[in-house]
This record gives structure tokens, sequence and C-alpha cells, in this order.
């Protein structure tokens, strides 16, 4: 597969990988479920659990992030983990919470 600027981008590399799983692995998994995992996990879960890393929050150097901040941040991806993957037995009060 070809990339337009000769890198691939977010987009391009969701296509490619859309492209070989129609084509390899479509018995397994459907591609757009492999596509939304590649974009969850490399890119909304690390944003979620350290959000100060990728500047969505301003964090001064003398003021970081507590550690029980840290946690409860780990919990809410852990939650959209479990809810994404349809593992709800143990989140039935989320979802009643969300509808």
């Amino acid at each position: 597969m070809k990339f337009e600027s000769g890198l691939p981008n977010e987009v391009d590399l969701c296509r490619a990988v859309q492209h070989v799983c129609q084509h390899n692995f479509s018995d397994f998994y459907p591609p757009h479920q492999i596509v939304g995992n590649l974009l969850y996990y490399r890119y909304i879960n690390p944003a979620i659990v350290s959000p100060d890393a990728f500047d969505i929050i301003n964090v001064s150097a003398d003021k970081a992030l507590t550690m029980d901040q840290r946690r409860n941040l780990g919990s809410v991806a852990k939650v959209l983990q479990f809810a994404a993957a349809n593992k709800g037995v143990r989140l039935v009060f989320v979802y009643e919470f969300l509808s």
C-alpha cells in the first residue's frame, strides 16, 4: 500500500490497517473493531491516563497530578475498556447511569 505523502499519518495508518484486516482477518474480527482498538489504545487511553503528558491540562512543575487523581483516571480508562469490550457484567451500574 502506498501512502500519499511517503510517511503514513494517522488516517493513512488506519486505512492501511483496515485494508489488511479486510483481506486477511475478516473471518476473525471486524476490521472496524481492529481500527477502533488501535485508535483507542494508541491515542485515547494514554490521553485519559496521563493528560499532563499530552498537554491536555495545564500543570506546572511544582503542582503535578496527585496519585489519587492518577488512580481515578486509570479507573475511568478501565471502565471505558470494559464497556467497549462488552465485558459489562461488573459494570451494570455504569450502564444504568449512562442511559
